[in-house]
């Protein structure tokens, strides 16, 4: 058998069990090595199962979009021209860029 220079550290048979010998540049024989790597495996499937329980996404039918609201001012900010609005609270909107809003009376165009 080819020497790993672990020899000195481990020996040559499995640090686990004992009754087989190591593999080449580990501490632990097959056996012993591949029943540890089926427990993580299993481990791993059980916390991937318990942390992702949702349904899955269906790519023939992505998510929508939710309906525009109905209080939201169309077109662009009679100030600064930009089309960008945000929901200040309660239906109240505002400019994204100016803060302007669009149901102040002084921020109408003139007619």
């Amino acid at each position: 058998m080819e020497s790993d220079g672990l020899e000195r550290y481990y020996g040559t048979q499995c640090q686990k069990c004992g009754n087989e010998p190591r593999v080449f540049g580990g501490k632990w024989g097959t056996n012993c090595l591949t029943a540890s790597q089926r427990w993580h495996e299993r481990n791993a499937q059980e916390v991937f199962l318990e942390e992702y329980r949702h349904v899955p996404y269906d790519r023939r039918h992505p998510p929508t979009t939710p309906p525009p609201s109905p209080f939201r001012p169309m077109g662009a900010c009679p100030r600064c021209g930009a089309s960008q609005w945000v929901d200040r609270s309660e239906g109240q909107w505002g400019c994204a860029s100016c803060g302007t809003n669009p149901q102040d009376p002084t921020m109408r165009k003139p007619v």
